[in-house]
Parts: structure tokens; sequence; C-alpha cells
């Protein structure tokens, strides 16, 4: 009866959410829904600095002051840091 449940629960939340993923911050370890798709966890998405600053080099031109971004990139994902705001990147120029 239990996995019923879940089987029913995880169709229903893929019905309603699509291909977005779930942010439910404390239950993502007790979500059914994580063992079938995925989920917006450090499970999932994980934070590489220095793979960061690579692809900021190797792929982004013409934008010197980017890399000096990166400060306040790292310190807005530290799990310490509760920011007011989202953070915003802005790029401009031509393609």
């Amino acid at each position: 009866m239990i996995s019923k449940f879940y089987l029913l629960a995880v169709l229903i939340l893929w019905l309603i959410q699509g291909n977005r993923c779930f942010n439910w911050p404390k239950i993502n370890s007790v979500n059914p829904y994580c063992y079938v798709r995925e989920c917006c966890n450090d499970d999932w998405i994980y934070f590489n600095k220095q793979r960061l600053i690579e692809n900021l080099t190797e792929k982004v031109f013409g934008q010197p002051l980017l890399l000096t971004a990166v400060d306040a990139i790292v310190g807005h994902l530290n799990p310490h840091y509760k920011p007011k705001k989202a953070l915003t990147l802005s790029f401009h120029g031509r393609e």
C-alpha cells in the first residue's frame, strides 16, 4: 500500500511540475520525487570555484571585470550567507 502511495505521489508531482526541479528545503532526503527525477539539492548541484573560473576565462570574451565578480558569486553561494536578494549577472555585448 505504501509503495502505491509513493508511486501516486511521484506521478502527481511529475504532472504538476513537469521538467522544473523541486527545491523543498529539509525534505529532499525523503522526497520520493528525488529517487526518480533530478532535484535541486547538493546531490545534483555542486559548486566548484576553480571550474567556474576556468569556464568564465575560456567561454566569456570582452568582459574584463567578470573575474572580479567571482568573489561575489562565491560569497553568495556560501551556505552560511542568507542573501536578501537574488544574485544577477548581466553580460552586455554582441554575439
